[in-house]
């Protein structure tokens, strides 16, 4: 029976197509879900078992595989050319990286829909939001799901308990991924790899990595916080913040990768391959520094001295010259 209430009818094929090979099988194993017929997913779509976010997603996904025009029987048919079905888009956490929701059921306006972050966050994580929206979408849900720093349960260390990656820059193929060991150290620390996955991939990076037993020293030490890393390097800036790089098998922009850094999220020995790696997609470039001009100097002028004509001016004592009289000479007498 249809779920009750159920979802606004979707039409997988959209307006324009209609559903040509009901017996043809979508690939949905990425998705947990197996191989589904066209005809399954077409009915079910139509019978409400599909939301109205989930619903855009599919129509490139089966177009070419399930959907298609219908030809024109009176004019000679020329066979279309077959078209891969795309695949899914990179995981995108809604929130970037080392960030996750905290507000699950806060409304979000996605196109013409109303999802929660929750369901928001789903579709990223298994690739129905496509990577060129993804940067987009981060920016416009940051403060309405609340996301926060990850309260990281769980951290992979991929060496295992009481070892570290001595060979950092060894590139392993993870699935179709192809990452360095300190890529993958980075997913582990930074909580991007489940528990179950954890205990598979530590057999089998071990070798290739180089893991090495920790010192008996700094294995009793306290625990101490990994250094900034600066993604650039000292004395470069990000300059391509919103373009999107593979790290540890997850997709991030170059902002987000640098505030994870900066963070202390990275851990130190992984900081110098990835520097490395990002600087140029991320467009590290040294800061412009434009020349200085001192300001031109106007001379100054002493201010006119205008004397104090209210004070009484009391003249200076004259002192008289001293006055020494003549010697005088009798005149002579004749009797």
């Amino acid at each position: 029976d249809p779920p009750n209430p159920g979802h606004p009818p979707c039409d997988i094929c959209g307006a324009d197509k209609v559903l040509v090979n009901p017996d043809a099988v979508v690939d949905f194993s990425d998705f947990n879900m197996g191989f589904v017929l066209c005809s399954t997913l077409y009915s079910s779509a139509l019978d409400g078992y599909v939301d109205a976010f989930s619903c855009g997603f599919l129509l490139p996904i089966v177009d070419g595989t399930c959907c298609g025009v219908l030809p024109d029987t009176s004019a000679p048919v020329t066979p279309a050319p077959v078209t891969p079905a795309p695949t899914s888009s990179p995981v995108c956490n809604i929130c970037g990286f080392g960030f996750e929701v905290t507000n699950p059921t806060a409304s979000l306006r996605i196109g013409d829909t109303t999802e929660t972050c929750e369901r928001v966050a789903l579709g990223g994580s298994i690739g129905l939001i496509p990577e060129q929206a993804c940067s987009v979408i981060q920016q416009e849900v940051f403060e309405p799901c609340g996301c926060a720093p990850q309260n990281n349960n769980f951290e992979c260390l991929i060496c295992g308990e009481g070892f570290e990656v001595s060979l950092p820059g060894v590139m392993l193929q993870i699935g179709d991924v192809t990452q360095s060991c300190a890529e993958v150290e980075v997913g582990g620390a930074l909580g991007f790899i489940p528990e179950e996955a954890c205990a598979e991939l530590q057999p089998a990076v071990f070798t290739p990595c180089g893991c090495v037993a920790v010192e008996d020293t700094a294995a009793t030490a306290a625990p101490t916080p990994s250094p900034v890393c600066d993604i650039c390097g000292e004395g470069f800036d990000v300059t391509n913040t919103d373009l999107l790089v593979e790290i540890g098998g997850f997709t991030e922009t170059c902002g987000n990768i640098q505030q994870a850094g900066l963070m202390r999220l990275i851990p130190g020995d992984a900081c110098a391959p990835l520097q490395t790696a990002v600087f140029e997609p991320c467009g590290c470039e040294a800061p412009s520094t434009a020349p200085v001009t001192p300001s031109p100097v106007a001379p100054v002028a002493p201010a006119p001295v205008t004397p104090d004509t209210s004070a009484p001016v009391t003249p200076a004592p004259v002192t008289p010259a001293p006055v020494t009289p003549a010697p005088v000479t009798p005149a002579p007498v004749t009797p």
